[in-house]
């Protein structure tokens, strides 16, 4: 397989109406959290509607420099386009397994547990994998989940041997 790194973009948008209604029935309670009450508290300790309004970009801010856009596969490993957190790069040897993580557990260890363990901004639960290392793991919703997928195992079979 070529050297060359393949870009795997994340798959945003919901896949159908009840992938929808799970997102917006999980997101919106921890948006609400993540963004409004540190907006709130800090409004109410202060008085002043421009540090509230202040307190949400820079919590946005943060969140928006955690967030991973896209991932990156070469015959090194898998990297993580992103500008702070981790993993940002993980090594074929370090891998232990990619699969396929069923819904239930993408949202209840990916997007509810902390630390969080899938950074996109993907509005879907359905085809999310698990990328496991051997200190850690986390979460990725590949747009093409079989090109991944064979993409993942070409690589993976390279470094076993």
């Amino acid at each position: 397989m070529d050297t060359k790194d393949i870009v795997i973009k994340p798959r945003v948008w919901p896949l159908n109406f009840s992938d929808l209604v799970i997102s917006v029935l999980v997101t919106v309670p921890f948006m609400t959290c993540l963004f409004v009450l540190p907006s709130a508290l800090m409004f109410l300790l202060s008085g002043s509607l421009w540090l509230a309004f202040l307190t949400s970009f820079v919590v946005y801010i943060a969140f928006v420099l955690f967030t991973v856009w896209n991932i990156s596969l070469s015959s090194e490993g898998i990297r993580f386009a992103r500008l702070l957190g981790n993993p940002r790069f993980i090594a074929w040897r370090d891998i232990v397994a990619v699969e396929k993580a069923p819904r239930r557990e993408l949202i209840c260890k990916g997007w509810l547990w902390f630390p969080i363990r899938e950074m996109t901004t993907s509005l879907s639960s359905f085809g999310h994998y698990r990328i496991a290392w051997k200190t850690g793991f986390c979460y990725y919703p590949p747009a093409d989940g079989m090109s991944f997928e064979k993409i993942v195992s070409q690589y993976r079979s390279q470094h076993s041997a």
